[in-house]
């Protein structure tokens, strides 16, 4: 506990240590700056464009988007070109077919149906004489 209390106020406590690069009497501020030539007063600072990791990035970035690409149009492809194969005139994956079924006698029709159903609810005493509730008491402060 006690440590990472220190290293939060030592990281706190630190300022950005920053260099300037003095070319003749010319100060050259910013990171990544230098004179140009030996005893000149002109400043040049490092490009990003020259370091090797930028084009590293780069590179694996072009190359991952190469391969993504490719690699979805060679599922298209397949996709768009496959063939099923037709065995005795019928697909592989079956066929459909209809079956009739017979009744032997129709449906009764809705207001028959409509007719025949109760007009109301049973009566719920006749269910509550049913259910035994539970016998509790209520607490000292009601």
């Amino acid at each position: 506990m006690w440590s990472t209390i220190v290293s939060f106020l030592a990281l706190a406590s630190m300022s950005l240590v920053q260099a300037d690069v003095f070319c003749g009497l010319k100060t050259c501020y910013g990171a990544g700056a230098y004179c140009c030539t030996y005893n000149s007063e002109d400043c040049c600072w490092v490009s990003v464009f020259g370091l090797w990791w930028f084009w590293f990035i780069w590179f694996w970035f072009i190359v991952f988007v190469l391969t993504c690409g490719i690699w979805i149009c060679v599922r298209r492809r397949r996709r768009l070109s496959s063939e099923y194969i037709v065995v005795n005139q019928q697909p592989c994956y079956g066929s459909a077919t209809s079956v009739t079924t017979a009744y032997s006698q129709p449906p009764p029709t809705y207001s028959a149906v409509v007719a025949s159903a109760p007009a109301y609810t049973p009566a719920y005493q006749k269910a509550d004489a049913s259910f035994s509730y539970p016998s509790y008491s209520l607490p000292k402060w009601f």
